[in-house]
């Protein structure tokens, strides 16, 4: 993860396509970077970054991407919607892990095993673990493989490829209409470099099935050399910490000079003793800015040091360890691992609650004859999950989530019948919301009544059942971090642990692994976490 040699190539283009989001990003050879971060949306205008999901019509072709594929899709009359393909976070749907993987194809043991254990590395240290210890720690690591169909909103089967080789025609359009609106001429396509980011934990297989979709989206041509770089996540999400904690150290000699200046003549021109306020450096817009950013400038990522980096995404999560060489070059110290225990498996948790509350019959019917309504119910979820902290939550023993009005009126049109309590010379009496709050407190969840309520359009979950919807995803990662830092040369000079990904944006999940492994665990290792 040295610096790059040089290349003939006259635009590097980085796309990652994340669980939730996908991003593009663009980079001359003299060092210029820009951040594709306008996408055009028929329906909220200019975002920040799409959703990964994409809408195919009856002929396979890319009709909308991002959140205009499900807007779209919501609009469609319902025989039309039985022809088009939508795939909602479709990267996701793509991962199968070794487990599955030998439980269907049980004579494939060997190679799947093969496929799973990690590249040969040169090392520097003639440390006295063997390669049999090595090979036990990599086979706890999960490893990923990609299925060969994926599933469309309307329960068609779809072959992966097909998806994937449109998501990528997509991109390459939109970065080619940005292009035009940079300065760098008018490069041809094999004067353009592209590099696509997976996460480290992919297999050998799953790695190649990408490089052959990119060809056949025609983003590179097989001729050309290194046209293609497959990176891991991980590796980009160092090597941008690196990069900002530089920026930061820049920036905050910048303004220690400027201060420096700023007293010197305050005090020529005012002749006061040299005391100002804080807001002499810049005014209150800019303050959070230049806290944030000397708050960086404090860690140093010196020559030799080491840092655990947990990426944790919405799909996969891939911890590597990582030693500083220098110049924002790094090595691996222990081959990335980790196992499918991303942000959307606490989503699935969620979805399993709901299957309980409402019946998973209920729950399947609202998602076909409503999908847009489903989508807004996850999206109303995971903005509850991020802010769900036991510790300050202004709800009590209690976190709510907001249910679409939509919903509502779905279930008002089968609770009366089913429910089996109502009396039929009072039903012009039924209130769907007193309904819904009898049936939400009567249910049992994981054998627990009580741990959920209703009122007003939130259903309030109790903090236990939040804990234990989380714990699918913070448990394995924290053991699997503890089964690591067992190794105590890995341990040797490693200051800090870096959290990035969508995950790390949850309060609850920064906590629990702040409180395994930060300054006040037996680790004592400091927490670094970007801002978003």
């Amino acid at each position: 993860m040295a610096e790059p040699a040089h290349s003939n190539f006259k635009l590097h283009v980085g796309i990652d396509f994340g669980t939730d989001g996908s991003g593009l990003a663009y980079a001359l050879p003299n060092g210029d970077v820009f951040i594709h971060n306008k996408w055009k949306s028929k329906k909220y205008g200019a975002i920040t970054k799409p959703k990964t999901q994409i809408l195919l019509n009856e002929e396979g072709n890319c009709v909308a991407f991002g959140i205009d594929a499900s807007d779209v899709y919501s609009s469609l009359d319902k025989e039309t919607q039985k022809k088009w393909l939508l795939f909602e976070r479709f990267k996701m749907a793509l991962y199968q892990d070794l487990d599955g993987a030998l439980a269907s194809n049980p004579t494939d043991e060997e190679d799947l095993k093969q496929d799973a254990l990690p590249d040969n590395h040169d090392s520097d240290n003639d440390a006295s673990s063997s390669k049999n210890e090595h090979s036990k720690k990599a086979s706890k690591a999960r490893k990923i493989t990609i299925k060969k169909e994926l599933t469309a909103m309307n329960g068609t089967k779809y072959p992966s490829e097909l998806v994937f080789v449109e998501a990528l025609k997509y991109l390459k359009s939109e970065a080619t209409k940005y292009c035009r609106k940079l300065k760098v001429g008018k490069p041809k396509d094999n004067e353009i470099q592209w590099i696509l980011t997976v996460p480290a934990i992919w297999n050998d297989y799953a790695k190649n099935q990408m490089r052959e979709w990119a060809i056949k989206a025609a983003l590179v041509d097989p001729d050309v050399a290194d046209q293609l770089k497959i990176v891991f996540e991980p590796d980009c999400a160092s090597l941008a910490i690196q990069h900002k904690i530089a920026k930061a150290k820049k920036k905050s000699a910048a303004a220690a000079v400027a201060d420096v200046d700023n007293e010197d003549s305050s005090n020529n021109i005012n002749g006061n003793n040299g005391n100002h306020s804080s807001k002499s450096l810049g005014g209150d817009s800019d303050f959070g800015k230049t806290v944030e950013e000397s708050h960086f400038a404090e860690y140093t990522f010196g020559k030799g040091q080491k840092y655990i980096l947990i990426d944790a995404g919405g799909g996969t999560v891939d911890i590597a360890f990582h030693e500083i060489l220098g110049d924002f070059g790094v090595k691996e110290c222990h081959h990335p691992s980790g196992g499918p225990w991303g942000s959307t498996y606490i989503d699935e948790e969620f979805m399993n609650v709901m299957d309980e509350i409402f019946t998973a019959k209920w729950m399947d019917e609202f998602k076909q004859e409503e999908p847009n309504k489903y989508t807004e119910m996850l999206m109303n979820f995971r903005a509850s999950k991020n802010q769900f902290d036991p510790i300050n939550n202004q709800n009590g023993e209690y976190h709510n989530i907001r249910l679409p009005l939509n919903f509502l009126s779905f279930l008002e049109e089968r609770i009366p019948a089913d429910a089996g309590d109502g009396d039929d010379d009072d039903a012009s009496d039924f209130d769907i919301e007193e309904a819904m709050a009898s049936m939400v407190e009567n249910c049992t969840i994981h054998g627990q009544q009580g741990w959920a309520k209703f009122s007003d359009e939130l259903l309030s979950l109790h903090v236990d059942l939040w804990r234990a919807m989380f714990e699918v995803s913070i448990t394995p990662i924290i053991e699997h971090c503890h089964e690591l830092c067992r190794d105590k040369t890995l341990l040797k000079h490693t200051k800090y642990v870096c959290l990035v990904g969508g995950l790390s944006s949850s309060s609850y999940f920064e906590k629990r692994v702040t409180d395994e492994f930060g300054p006040n665990s037996k680790y004592k290792f400091i927490m670094i976490k970007p801002e978003r």
